[in-house]
C-alpha cells in the first residue's frame, strides 16, 4: 500500500522517543503566608525539597517553612 500524502495528511517522519518528568512543590494560603510573594517563596522551598528527594515527586511545604 502506498502512503497517502497531501495537504490534509502530514508525512510521518520517525521521531526519537522523548520522556519527561516533573516535580512539584505544594503550598497553601494561611498559616502565616501573608501575601502572594510569601506563598511563592514557600512553594519554591517545597519544590526544591521535592527535587532533593529524586525524580517525579511532589512535596507539601514543610512546617518549618510556614
Amino acid at each position: 500500500m502506498v502512503p497517502q500524502f497531501g495537504p490534509n495528511v502530514p508525512p510521518r517522519v520517525p521521531q526519537p522517543e522523548v520522556s519527561s518528568t516533573a516535580s512539584f512543590g505544594v503550598a497553601e494560603t494561611g498559616l502565616g503566608v501573608a501575601d502572594a510573594d510569601s506563598l511563592m517563596r514557600v512553594a519554591d522551598r517545597a519544590l526544591y525539597a521535592a527535587k532533593g528527594q529524586g525524580r517525579i515527586k511532589s512535596t507539601p511545604c514543610p512546617r518549618a517553612y510556614r
